[in-house]
This record gives C-alpha cells, sequence and structure tokens, in this order.
C-alpha cells in the first residue's frame, strides 16, 4: 500500500495529466503533512493534508478533495479572505470549490459544505 504522501503525488500526477492547463501550476505546489487539519486545507501556496485522513479514502475520494484544495489555490481564496467572516467565507469557498469539482465528474470531498443551489455563485457576492 503506498503512503499517504506517495499517494498524494500520484493524485497530483494524475490531475495533471488529465488537466493539462494546469500542470505547470500543479508541479510548483508542495504537499504537507499538517496533522492539526481535521482533513486538508492550503493556505494559498502549499496544500495541507492529514495523512490520517487520507488514508481513510478510495483513490477517487482523494482526487477530488486534490482537486477541491487545488481550485481553493487558484481562486486565491486565502489571499483573499481579509476582512471577512472566515467561517462564512471558507463556507462559500467550498461551495465553489465543490462546484468546479462537480462540474469535471469528480467526487465532491465529503465534510465540505456543498450545495447544488449555488452553483455559479460569485463567493464575493
Amino acid at each position: 500500500m503506498l503512503s499517504a504522501a506517495n499517494r498524494i503525488q500520484t493524485s497530483l500526477s494524475k490531475l495533471s495529466r488529465k488537466f493539462l492547463g494546469l500542470s505547470d501550476f500543479i508541479k510548483g505546489l508542495p504537499v504537507e503533512h499538517a496533522p492539526h487539519l481535521a482533513v486538508a486545507g492550503t493556505d494559498g501556496s502549499r496544500l495541507m493534508f492529514n495523512f490520517d485522513h487520507v488514508d481513510l479514502l478510495d483513490d477517487d475520494q482523494l482526487d477530488g478533495l486534490v482537486m477541491h484544495e487545488i481550485i481553493h489555490v487558484i481562486d486565491m481564496h486565502s489571499d483573499r479572505a481579509a476582512n471577512k467572516n472566515l467561517i462564512l467565507w471558507n463556507s462559500a469557498c467550498d461551495l465553489r470549490s465543490n462546484y468546479i469539482v462537480r462540474s469535471v465528474y469528480m467526487r465532491v470531498p465529503q465534510g465540505t459544505a456543498d450545495n447544488a443551489a449555488y452553483d455559479g455563485m460569485n463567493v464575493d457576492s
């Protein structure tokens, strides 16, 4: 069985091949073990995962989680969080990220905000 770190790298490689426009962007994202997180997160420049949680996911779930975090980085959600209610902001950003994950036919990560009624809405509104 592959380690969580290797599984995440495999997922990143798979996503780079599937979404060619993201390949250079994905290559520059460091991945770190973050045992203080329940699942995963990003500070806008690195992807952080609780490896114990990653071990519980099948490959499709992991791919959706990795894509979800990549979208947070692409949309600069961390950089735009200043002066916002962080709980509401994170939920709105999760809805946006999951909308995109679903739109490319991937599995939405469990434990994140997801409601199709908000699909396509602007997180800044």
